[in-house]
């Protein structure tokens, strides 16, 4: 791209570059001054890379290729090392400017990456996804080949269904930097519809008191059709993101209130909680949960005894409508709603009624009202004997 000013008004160059032959490569990379590419149907174990500081060059008298015995399916630069993922392993490729000592390192012979657009690094690490879940590179890089750990084994079941119909689908990922999330899209390829169009959302939270591990919280999303993403910084320094959908089209991603003028249906369940003893008979008196609004929102909160049970008596939906949207100061603007001294994660208190042996919480909202989000909640409840 050469000129200044608006896009319209500028030049832009491409150049067709020719790897080998008919290869026609599906990743690739930058790695110490070498364009590495990898993932030609026809030849799928081999990866290819430029000549030193010539990004267009795979013939010069520095650049090469390697095959290895599986598959590639992403590399990835990470560290000053170039990390090779395989179906069914991941490899590393070092001194790569040294003719006489390159090498492929293996670092798992085990684990594989179902897909390459699934790697990213956040938090200092590399996440992808194998055959049986998310997992990091550090983690495998550390524990080997023995008992390799995964990083979603509360969302198991959902991973192992994407795992089985991998090939039916287009998948995308981006790292949203400022919430420290990590989201992983799949499209079904056969399908043009947005209903059929999911991803995934990890959340990396820090330790605490009680639970000192940092670790990632995990939710699903449903309607964003986004076969591609991409983030990158504006000319002030700031981090924007964009996605695409199957017409063509291209939207400012994690923006707006709403999927084109329609609501946004948003969902946060817990699982039944019986507070250690399932025998005992619990009355609830009332939940305190702290918020994050973004501006004004209203959540629809629900409370069902004893696993939903249709024979027993069930409460009213309760609409939490008295979340003050905190006004800060130098960002605020007059006459929005905002309200001025407002926590900025309010604390709001609601009168519950009904009593079982367990209970779950749902909070749920239809609307293209203000993102906001659940960072906890305390339950008052008294016991009241065993039935």
């Amino acid at each position: 791209m050469e000129g200044t000013g608006v896009l319209t008004s500028r030049t832009f160059v491409t150049e067709e570059i020719t790897v080998s032959g008919t290869v026609a490569p599906k990743v690739g990379t930058i790695h110490d001054k070498h364009f590495v590419v990898a993932g030609d149907s026809s030849q799928k174990n081999t990866i290819f890379f430029s000549g030193v500081n010539e990004v267009n060059n795979f013939s010069a008298a520095t650049a090469g290729n390697i095959s290895l015995e599986d598959a590639v399916v992403g590399i990835k630069s990470f560290r000053n090392e170039l990390f090779i993922f395989c179906r069914e392993s991941i490899h590393k490729l070092i001194n790569i400017n040294d003719s006489s000592t390159i090498a492929i390192v293996p670092v798992t012979d085990n684990v594989g990456c179902l897909d390459g657009q699934s790697i990213q690094e956040i938090a200092g690490d590399l996440i992808f996804l194998a055959p049986d879940g998310f997992r990091t590179v550090a983690g495998t890089s550390r524990i080997g080949d023995i008992e390799l750990s995964s990083i979603s084994k509360q969302i198991q079941p959902l991973v192992q269904k994407i795992a089985e119909r991998i090939n039916s689908f287009t998948i995308s990922s981006v790292v949203i930097g400022d919430r420290s999330q990590y989201r992983l899209f799949y499209v079904d390829a056969g399908s043009d519809t947005t209903s059929s169009s999911k991803g995934i959302i990890g959340t990396l939270r820090p330790g605490s008191t009680a639970n000192p591990n940092a670790g990632f919280q995990w939710s699903e999303t449903l309607g964003i059709q986004c076969p591609a993403i991409t983030a990158g910084f504006d000319n002030n320094g700031l981090e924007k993101y964009f996605h695409g959908d199957l017409e063509g089209r291209v939207f400012k991603h994690d923006e707006g209130n709403s999927f084109n003028g329609a609501n946004v249906i948003a969902e946060y369940e817990t699982p039944n909680i019986d507070y250690g003893d399932l025998g005992t008979l619990k009355t609830l008196h009332f939940i305190k949960i702290s918020f994050g609004p973004e501006g004004e929102v209203t959540p629809v909160l629900r409370v069902r005894y004893n696993y939903d049970d249709p024979n027993h008596p069930q409460p009213a939906d309760y609409i939490l409508d008295r979340i003050p949207p905190p006004s800060l100061f130098g960002e605020a603007k007059f006459g929005i709603g905002a309200v001025f001294g407002a926590s900025e994660k309010p604390l709001v208190r609601q009168q519950l009624q009904g009593s079982g042996h367990s209970n779950m919480f749902r909070i749920r909202s239809d609307d293209t009202k203000s993102p906001y989000t659940v960072n906890g909640f305390f339950v008052d409840y008294v016991p009241s004997g065993r039935r």
